[in-house]
């Protein structure tokens, strides 16, 4: 199942014009990426390594148009899309990126191209943070019932409230770049969160510390972060 919803927001960052893709505006691009299997999956799809659903073959027909002409076709709103999944590719899957690249982008031409999509995918400007300058996080990290849902989100093994969802995007970030592209408000946010997690949930903060820092190379940062922060 959610094969086929990664094949649809492939169609969706490929569309054409008369294409109707609106519905996925809030699409959770970030859910996709993160999975590796999937990303795997649907590589080998448009590399033909790997079989592809009726769909897929159709998907896979569309994909150089996105290589070729910058997503030309695309909304703003896509472009963030495609360049967070050709960045994923080029980070987690470097032997397939080169495949695919070599397949759409044989002379290296459109090099910059990618990079400049890339560059659109980490600007995020349609992330909207103002809604939070009020949010109690206090009310949060007191109610350790609400924090284990929170950490279950956190992990993939439950559902995700929108605030939800917008902490699961920053966690990564507080923990390998102390979240550099964060508010300080909303490092105190993510701060207390984590630090809360450690002191009041330590299995499940184990298990979400592998899952964004397995080697143990961001613990020093870590540290420093809650103590700045999570107070």
């Amino acid at each position: 199942m959610k094969f086929l919803v990664f094949l649809a927001f492939v169609a969706l960052a490929t569309a054409r014009p008369e294409d109707n893709y609106d519905r996925y505006e809030n699409f959770d691009v970030d859910e996709l990426i993160s999975n590796l299997r999937l990303l795997k999956s649907y590589a080998a799809c448009f590399l033909g390594e790997g079989k592809c659903t009726p769909e897929g073959n159709d998907f896979k027909k569309w994909i150089p148009e996105a290589v070729q002409s910058n997503c030309g076709k695309c909304s703003d709103h896509q472009k963030h899309l495609v360049g967070k999944v050709i960045k994923a590719c080029m980070e987690k899957l470097p032997a397939e990126w080169q495949k695919l690249n070599a397949i759409h982008n044989p002379d290296t031409m459109k090099f910059l191209v990618f990079l400049a999509l890339v560059a659109i995918a980490t600007a995020r400007p349609e992330d909207s943070y103002e809604k939070y300058e009020n949010f109690d996080v206090e009310e949060l990290v007191s109610n350790v019932r609400l924090l284990k849902s929170y950490i279950a989100c956190f992990l993939g093994d439950g559902k995700c409230t929108p605030e939800g969802n917008d902490f699961k995007k920053w966690i990564p970030e507080s923990v390998q770049s102390n979240c550099g592209k964060c508010s300080d408000h909303q490092k105190h946010l993510v701060g207390k969160v984590m630090k809360a997690s450690m002191d009041k949930l330590p299995e499940e903060w184990k298990k979400l510390n592998a899952l964004h820092n397995p080697d143990g190379k961001y613990d020093e940062g870590v540290k420093n972060f809650v103590e700045k922060y999570g107070q």
